[in-house]
């Protein structure tokens, strides 16, 4: 029996493990910011001028019910509160007839999607677009920078790319010198793993099975496939010998 508990750090299934937690958290930090970029549009659609929003809850309610309680400029300056009567945008409306009262429940909404259950104030406390400014009484406040004009912007405009990551391969041929290959990855270089098949250099076929077998050992399931394949059609090379 060679199965441990707890699972050893550095062992294959841990190092798995570890890839699929970071591509979940950043997911979730997609997520978050998807749904924050949602409420900055429906913000600065009413108040161009919104940076950041407030949000306000009771801390003697038990439900923790929160609601939109001011909209603030980036140099601070209120452009909203909760409490203004009359209400500036009480004849606005959306494009498909919605109010700003409706939009103030959305924004709360949306913002609870963001958390994905997370508890408020550990967010507030941990985010650097959150803070908590002072409040008097039993309310609490919860400032929230909203996402850069242009990015929503380029959201709202633009279509997400096909699902599949961009893979960039450039191929640096020197006639004396090795081939180098540099891959990109969504616009961001990476350490790719380099498998050269090549016959033309002459190989005796123990030689060459040899080095089939020790690079097919160290890929992946999928490239150990191909590469396996590709040595097995090299064998008919005239400079493969036997």
């Amino acid at each position: 029996m060679t199965d441990c508990l707890p699972l050893h750090s550095g062992e294959p299934l841990d190092r798995h493990r570890d890839r699929a937690e970071a591509r979940l958290n950043a997911a979730r930090e997609e997520h978050y910011r998807m749904q924050l970029i949602n409420v900055a549009r429906i913000v600065t659609a009413a108040v161009p001028e919104a940076a950041s929003i407030d949000l306000a809850r009771d801390v003697f309610d038990f439900q923790n019910e929160v609601w939109l309680e001011a909209v603030h400029a980036a140099d601070g300056t209120l452009l909203w509160h909760d409490a203004q009567d009359p209400d500036p945008l009480a004849g606005f409306r959306y494009a498909n007839r919605a109010t700003w009262t409706l939009a103030a429940k959305v924004i709360v909404e949306t913002v609870g999607q963001a958390l994905a259950g997370a508890e408020i104030t550990d967010v507030a406390d941990h985010r650097p677009d959150w803070s908590r400014p002072s409040s008097s009484g039993p309310t609490e406040l919860f400032r929230i920078t909203l996402p850069d004009r242009r990015v929503v912007e380029h959201h709202t405009t633009t279509p997400p790319g096909p699902d599949e990551p961009r893979v960039e391969v450039i191929t640096d041929r020197d006639p004396d010198m090795a081939t180098e290959v540099h891959v990109v990855v969504d616009g961001v270089p990476i350490l790719a793993e380099h498998t050269d098949v090549d016959p033309g250099r002459g190989w005796a076929l123990s030689d060459w099975r040899e080095l089939a077998a020790e690079h097919a050992a160290s890929a992946s399931p999928a490239a150990a496939e191909l590469i396996t394949q590709l040595f097995r059609q090299g064998e008919s090379s005239e400079y493969v010998t036997a």
